[in-house]
């Protein structure tokens, strides 16, 4: 064995040998480094001699110097320049919020990952700039056509003054289509549309859909039937959860009224054939219905500890599940209402170069978001149900506002708030003075709107 074991050596030996004088009369040097001998010829000799023999010191001679603390990081984990920079203008105090019970530091991680995404992927940086009046300054920079930024982070309220100002670009002429935009949340970015444009939409890009969205909450106490299921197949009505009120409990929570009203199917305001929010409180069919399932709920709920409350989502504890809202009946979808007040959108300025360039930050903003939107996702349900995921896409996929809301037109929503809490009958508010004055102020400013906007 011992021979055999020298014979192996003295031929790795020659081996070695040969392949030194061959490097010695090669053409290209270079091709051979001290820092390749250290990464491959270095390990497979060192194990050799150590494990075969150590009575050939001739061996020894192709031992690499050491040089292993010379070898530097390679170049290319070094971050790539971008080539281009989405210029993002925001208002000060707002923007993508930071989720209810997720880490702070979690949080800028995950937008951290974001922005690495957007840099590798597409070459794109972010410059974010904050102003204190951002309707005031996008009008002045449009006014004086010397717009400078790409793209409007900002919430519903301060989107529709831009909108209403003629401020913003119809982003439909630029190529970002609702229905094949990757990414945007076609739902949201629908409810918001104007005689068909595109001013005000939500994306990957933003997150704050999510937390914004009204759903109910379930402890998880045991009832007749399974409300998950029941959720999930579609099934999960107003007539349904009255039943599950009676073996338990139910509370607004921070919601309003207004909210478990349109939560069940009600609207305040709908488009006309032109695309121009009306008001819908004069259809005394659709609102008498919904009025009364939603009064129903209202009258069922206690003061005790609720099974099932309505309210913004946040980070699930153990044992609880988010539900949608229930709807009027079971041929109607899910209805999800958003709060305004906390939800962030984009949109572009008048003067922003349209056209292929803002398609394509557009896009590559709302595919390096994927990720991160999974992330936040998989924070909000991690101590869920196995059905937390699919409950939680019933719910994004069915979120709304009301662009009639946005607008302020009228205080309407203290108006119904008041009759649902006094219990009004629906024909006593309809027939109310100042409703049939509030739908007539609706209707003119949204003529004045769509005028501003050419449609």
């Amino acid at each position: 064995m011992k021979k055999y074991s020298r014979s192996l050596a003295l031929l790795l030996a020659i081996l070695m040998i040969f392949s030194v004088a061959a490097c010695a009369d090669s053409d290209t040097p270079e091709v051979t480094t001290e820092a390749e001998t250290a990464s491959t010829a270095a390990p497979e000799t060192t194990e050799t001699v150590t494990d075969v023999t150590t009575e050939e010191p001739s061996v020894s001679v192709v031992a690499p110097p050491e040089t292993t603390e010379e070898i530097t990081t390679p170049p290319e984990t070094e971050p790539p320049k971008a080539t281009d920079t989405i210029r993002i203008i925001m208002q000060s105090g707002i923007g993508e919020a930071i989720l209810s019970g997720l880490a702070e530091e979690k949080y800028k991680s995950l937008l951290s990952d974001r922005e690495k995404a957007l840099l590798y992927d597409f070459g794109l940086g972010i410059e974010l700039s904050k102003t204190e009046d951002l309707a005031e300054k996008i009008g002045n920079l449009v006014l004086a056509g010397e717009n400078k930024y790409d793209l409007i982070l900002t919430d519903p309220m301060i989107g529709t003054e831009m909108l209403s100002s003629g401020f913003l670009e119809d982003l439909s002429g630029a190529g970002i289509a609702i229905e094949n935009a990757p990414g945007i949340r076609q739902s949201i970015t629908e409810s918001l549309t104007v005689g068909g444009g595109i001013y005000l939409y939500s994306s990957y890009a933003l997150m704050s859909d999510i937390p914004s969205a009204y759903a109910l909450k379930y402890n998880g106490a045991k009832l007749s039937s399974d409300p998950v299921a029941k959720a999930l197949a579609g099934d999960f009505t107003t007539e349904l959860l009255l039943t599950y009120i009676k073996e338990s409990s139910f509370s607004l929570g921070e919601a309003s009224p207004l909210t478990l009203y349109r939560g069940v199917g009600g609207k305040i305001f709908a488009e006309n054939a032109s695309g121009i929010p009306t008001s819908a409180l004069t259809d005394s069919t659709m609102f008498g219905v919904t009025y009364g399932e939603a009064l129903a709920l209202i009258s069922a709920s206690t003061d005790q500890k609720p099974d099932f409350t309505v309210e913004k989502i946040s980070q699930l504890k153990s044992g609880e599940i988010y539900l949608p809202i229930p709807k009027a009946s079971v041929e109607l979808k899910y209805s999800t209402p958003l709060d305004h007040t906390t939800l962030s959108i984009l949109a572009a300025p008048v003067g922003v170069v349209s056209g292929t360039r803002l398609n394509h930050l557009v896009s590559s903003l709302n595919s390096s978001s994927g990720a991160y939107r999974e992330a936040v996702r998989a924070e909000i349900i991690k101590n869920g149900a196995n059905d937390a995921g699919n409950l939680l896409k019933i719910i994004e996929d069915n979120s709304r506002l009301d662009l009639g809301i946005l607008f302020g037109w009228g205080d309407i929503h203290d108006l119904i708030s008041e009759a649902l809490a006094k219990g009004t009958p629906s024909d006593t508010l309809l027939s109310d003075r100042m409703t049939e004055m509030r739908n007539k102020a609706v209707d003119a400013a949204a003529k004045i709107v769509a005028e501003r906007l050419g449609k």
